[in-house]
C-alpha cells in the first residue's frame, strides 16, 4: 500500500505564524506598558533570521513584507488585552524607531500590526486611520505601498467608513494620498466584492473622480485598477469609458490615442491616457471587444498599441 506524505514548508504562513508566537512568548516581549527598544531589536533579529533561512526555491513571494506580515498577524492574537492607549502609543513609537534606525523590516511589521489591531475597537480604528493619512504621504515608496494593507483590512470589517474616508482623500492636494485611494481598491482576491459588477459601483465612482488626475503617478494606478477590472467585467468598463468620452465631448478619430495635450486639452488628454492604460488587456487579448474599443479610443489604438512597451498608438510605416 502506497503512502502519501504531504510536506509542509517550514516557511508556510501557518508554520511561521506559530513560530512568531512562540518567539514572542519565549522572549518575554512587551512586559511593561509599552514596547521597549530591546523588544524592537529582538523583533528585528527574529525577522532577519526568518528571512535569511528561506530556501532559494521559496523566495519568490516570500520577501521581507511576507515575513513581517505573517509575523504581525501571529502576534496580533497575543496582544488583544492591551489597552487602546498602549497599542496606539507603542505603534507610533515603533514606527519612529524604525524611521530613526532606517529599518524597513520594522516599518513593514508596524504597519501590518496597525492593520490587524485596528479591528480591536472603534476608537482604535479611528485613531489608526487618522495616522494612516500621515503614513500614506511618507516619502518612502515601500511605506506608502504598505499602507494599503491597513486600508484593505478596514474594508473587510468597516467598508462604509473606509469608503467615506477614501472619498475625502480623493480630493487631497497630495498625489500620494490620491494614489493610495486607487491602489488600496485594486480588485485582489482577498476582497472579492471589489471585482463584482453588482457591488462595486462606489469603487468605480472613486476611480472616476481620479481618471483625469494631472499626476501620472495617480493615473497609472487608476489605469491599472481599471485594467484589472476589465478581466472580470469588460462590458461594464467599456460602457463607462464610452460614457466618459461622450461626457468630455471627445471626437473619436482614428489617431485619438496619439493626439498631444495641446490639441486635446488637459482633462481630455489625461482621460485618454488613463483609458489607454485601462484597455491594454482587452486590446491585446480580447479581439471580440475591438469594435467597441475602436469607438472609444480610435482604430490606431486597437491596431498599433504596444502593451508591453506602453507606447502611444502610431501606425506602422
Amino acid at each position: 500500500m502506497n503512502s502519501v506524505f504531504l510536506l509542509v514548508s517550514s516557511h508556510s504562513q501557518k508554520v511561521l505564524r506559530k513560530r512568531a508566537q512562540e518567539f514572542w512568548i519565549n522572549k518575554n516581549l512587551w512586559q511593561g506598558d509599552l514596547l521597549s527598544e530591546p523588544d524592537y531589536e529582538k523583533l528585528h533579529r527574529f525577522l532577519l533570521h526568518e528571512y535569511q533561512t528561506i530556501p532559494e526555491k521559496e523566495r519568490i513571494g516570500k520577501g521581507q513584507f511576507f515575513i513581517a506580515k505573517v509575523t504581525a498577524q501571529g502576534i496580533a492574537s497575543l496582544i488583544t488585552q492591551r489597552s487602546e492607549e498602549n497599542l496606539f502609543t507603542s505603534l507610533l513609537a515603533l514606527f519612529e524607531y524604525a524611521e530613526n534606525q532606517k529599518k524597513l523590516f520594522l516599518h513593514y511589521f508596524c504597519l501590518v500590526l496597525a492593520g490587524e489591531v485596528s479591528s480591536f475597537s472603534k476608537d482604535l480604528f479611528q485613531r489608526i486611520m487618522n495616522q494612516t493619512l500621515f503614513w500614506a504621504d511618507h516619502p518612502e515608496w515601500e511605506i506608502r505601498e504598505t499602507v494599503g494593507y491597513i486600508i484593505r483590512k478596514g474594508l473587510k470589517v468597516q467598508s462604509d467608513q473606509i469608503l467615506s474616508l477614501l472619498q475625502t482623500w480623493s480630493t487631497s492636494s497630495s498625489e500620494n494620498i490620491r494614489r493610495i485611494v486607487s491602489e488600496s481598491l485594486r480588485p485582489l482576491a482577498d476582497i472579492k466584492w471589489l471585482r463584482d459588477p453588482s457591488k462595486n459601483d462606489q469603487i468605480l465612482h472613486l476611480l472616476s473622480q481620479l481618471k483625469c488626475d494631472p499626476s501620472i503617478y495617480v493615473r497609472t494606478s487608476v489605469g491599472n485598477n481599471l485594467k484589472d477590472l476589465t478581466k472580470y467585467m469588460p462590458e461594464k468598463i467599456l460602457l463607462i469609458a464610452s460614457n466618459w468620452i461622450k461626457e468630455y465631448n471627445i471626437d473619436v478619430v482614428h489617431n485619438l490615442a496619439s493626439l498631444p495635450k495641446k490639441i486635446l486639452g488637459d482633462d481630455q488628454y489625461y482621460l485618454i491616457w488613463t483609458l489607454k492604460h485601462t484597455f491594454r488587456w482587452i486590446q491585446k487579448r480580447n479581439p471580440e471587444y475591438h469594435p467597441q474599443l475602436r469607438l472609444i479610443l480610435g482604430s490606431n489604438y486597437v491596431d498599433y498599441f504596444d502593451e508591453k512597451r506602453n507606447r502611444l498608438a502610431k501606425p506602422k510605416k
